[in-house]
């Protein structure tokens, strides 16, 4: 799978890239929004793995993933968080905005389960 990983924080960043290459993964590391929407735009992409807590010039999560099913509504959309209100996540997965949640620290299993 060809996959984007968005985390403002470079050395989470770098535990999902690494995990997601461990599954045989190819993978498009960002830490803005702005570089994963130009990349979306772009090329193709399976999935978009998230980070729900973003700089406050990305917003959350959320509102990234509701860009990427708008710019890629066929690429599998997984949130990961160590901090998210369950009700909320509940909501969006209902609402089909996510397709997986991965709470962090993210374990290989868990992730190779949430694409798929």
């Amino acid at each position: 799978m060809n996959i984007l990983i968005l985390d403002d924080d470079p050395d989470a960043l770098e535990l999902l890239v690494s995990a997601l290459t461990d599954l045989g993964h190819r993978t498009q590391a960002f830490v803005r929004s702005s570089g994963l929407l130009r990349a979306l735009s772009t090329s193709t992409a399976d999935a978009v793995v998230c980070d729900f807590r973003l700089s406050r010039a990305d917003g959350d999560g959320f509102a990234v993933l509701a860009r990427v099913r708008d710019l890629a509504p066929d690429a599998r959309r997984v949130l990961v968080s160590a901090d998210i209100e369950p009700k909320r996540l509940a909501r969006e997965l209902a609402a089909g905005l996510v397709d997986a949640f991965v709470a962090k620290p993210c374990a290989e299993l868990a992730l190779a389960t949430a694409l798929g």
